[in-house]
C-alpha cells in the first residue's frame, strides 16, 4: 500500500485561503473610506433615519452631512489650537475652544446658542468703561 500523501497548501494561507485575496477579514471597505472622509458615514445616516427628519434618506445626504461635519470640527481643533498656543498650553482644553469659536465671526454666529461647559466667559470690557489716555484728553482739549 503506498504512503498517504498531505494535501498541498502551496499558495494558500491561513485557513486554506488564496493569499493575497481581499482584505483582512472579509475586505469591507466602509462609506467613510469610500468617501475619503474620517467621520463615519454609516453612524450619520442611521442616526438621520432614527431622526424622523424625512421618510426616507439618501446615502449621499449622509456623506455630505458628514464632510459637513468633519469640515467644520477641524476648522473649530484648528483655531482653537491656535488659541491654546497663545496661551502658551499643550493641551486643547473647553476654554481654549470656547475662546476660539467666540474670537472667530462665522464660527461665532454658528454656535451662538451653545453654552460650553466648563470654558468660563469671554473676558471683554466695554469701551465706555475704560479711562481715557492722556493722548486722547490732550486732542479732544485742543480741537
Amino acid at each position: 500500500m503506498p504512503a498517504k500523501r498531505k494535501p498541498s497548501t502551496k499558495g494558500k494561507g491561513k485557513r486554506g485561503t488564496a493569499k493575497g485575496k481581499g482584505k483582512g477579514k472579509s475586505g469591507r471597505i466602509t462609506k467613510a473610506s469610500r468617501a475619503g472622509l474620517t467621520f463615519n458615514v454609516g453612524r450619520v445616516q442611521r442616526q438621520m433615519k432614527q431622526g424622523k427628519y424625512a421618510q426616507r434618506v439618501s446615502p449621499l445626504a449622509a456623506v455630505v452631512l458628514a464632510a459637513t461635519i468633519e469640515y467644520m470640527v477641524a476648522e473649530l481643533l484648528e483655531v482653537s489650537g491656535e488659541a491654546a498656543k497663545d496661551l502658551q498650553k499643550k493641551q486643547i482644553k473647553p476654554r481654549h475652544i470656547m475662546l476660539a469659536a467666540r474670537r472667530d465671526n462665522e464660527l461665532d454666529t454658528f454656535l451662538s446658542d451653545v453654552t460650553f461647559p466648563y470654558a468660563g466667559n469671554v473676558p471683554n470690557i466695554h469701551e465706555s468703561l475704560m479711562r481715557k489716555s492722556k493722548k486722547a484728553k490732550k486732542k479732544s482739549a485742543s480741537s
